[in-house]
């Protein structure tokens, strides 16, 4: 017996249930261009075992047909869609929820050049777990950089005064310093007159970083801050010293940057 072809008009609306179809039936030739759209399908009712390997491609499916209630959890896997079908006009806004995608089922050949756009995507679904390591580039950040050299970001700072100790108070003894504002430092400590060990919350992968040091100390700026000896992976000792006789000074106002 001859199959007939079945058009769009030929369906009352919503008349198609899970229960209508065999599973497996149907194949990508059953289906007239952009034939499905989402006044057709009752919500629910394509589950993944009503869809045939590959069957599923862009000229099959109306813009905006696809909601997120018309699909049962997880039932969208890389095997239900051809190469390149998903686009972006295909998706309704904030439409693919987390549930909705089978774990480890878009790969890179299922998904149409810049389809993915920021409406496209529901809030706060995309995890650390998501972005593949490496994969934020320069141009990826928002500052309007120029060229292609990459980016490295800085692994610890702290802002201090060396005056001062962790509660405040002006003090020339050996003790932690007041920290203003910090990352990934846990103390300052004073060690001497101008000298300080900076430990860091979690260490370095080896002692080969940058150390980027300033100070200043009240209107006078004739004084400079410098590595005191080999840095290491947890910390780093630094010194501020007065430029004209290279004496060890105190200064209100001590930044360290780490870059590795």
């Amino acid at each position: 017996m001859s199959i007939k072809r079945v058009t769009t008009r030929a369906i009352d609306d919503g008349q198609i249930t899970t229960a209508k179809i065999a599973d497996g039936s149907i194949s990508t030739e059953k289906i007239e261009a952009t034939a499905v759209d989402a006044t057709k399908i009752a919500s629910g009712a394509v589950t993944s075992a009503k869809i045939a390997t590959n069957a599923v491609d862009t000229v099959h499916i109306k813009a905006g047909a696809v909601r997120s209630d018309q699909l049962d959890t997880g039932v969208v896997g890389t095997s239900k869609l051809a190469d390149n079908s998903v686009g972006t006009s295909k998706i309704l806004d904030n439409s693919v929820t987390a549930i909705k995608i089978a774990d480890n089922s878009i790969i890179t050949s299922k998904i149409q050049n810049n389809a993915v756009t920021a409406e496209k995507i529901a809030n706060s679904i995309i995890t650390t777990a998501k972005i593949t390591d490496a994969s934020i580039t320069a141009a990826k950040l928002d500052g309007a950089q120029s060229g292609s050299a990459p980016i490295y970001g800085c692994r610890a700072w702290v802002n201090f005064d060396a005056f001062r100790d962790s509660t405040g108070a002006t003090t020339t003894a050996n003790t932690n310093r007041f920290i203003r504002a910090s990352g990934n430092v846990a103390s300052v400590l004073r060690t001497g007159t101008g000298l300080f060990t900076v430990t860091f919350t979690t260490a370095m992968p080896d002692g080969n970083y940058c150390a980027v040091l300033s100070g200043q100390n009240g209107a006078s700026n004739t004084f400079g801050c410098l590595l005191e000896s080999a840095p290491s992976a947890g910390s780093c000792a630094i010194g501020t010293r007065n430029t004209t006789n290279f004496v060890l000074v105190d200064l209100t106002t001590v930044c360290l940057a780490i870059f590795r």
